[in-house]
């Protein structure tokens, strides 16, 4: 286990899109586990020209669209689970 402060969350998120890892988050609410990485994939997005698209907030023809268009790599996708104050970040 690792302890990260908001710095360091952010520079693990950006390795993890490096490397393809996941990365399961916990901690209590308000400490920074869903707002930090909606500031840090569209910024990665962005370099990567790709498309940042958060799973539990776009319409149901965005989802399809995305999963038909995957293969092409330009979608950045964030799927935020909530179980019990912990979060999985995908992308």
């Amino acid at each position: 286990m690792v302890i990260l402060n908001p710095r360091t969350y952010d520079e693990t998120l950006e390795l993890c899109y490096k490397t393809k890892d996941g990365l399961l988050v916990l901690g209590p609410p308000g400490i920074g586990k869903s707002a930090i990485p909606l500031q840090v994939f569209p910024r990665i997005a962005k370099k990567n020209n790709r498309e940042f698209v958060v799973w539990d907030k776009v319409s149901r023809d965005k989802k399809l669209e995305v999963m038909v268009y995957s293969h092409l790599l330009i979608y950045i996708v964030l799927e935020n689970k909530t179980i019990l104050n912990s979060h999985t970040i995908c992308c």
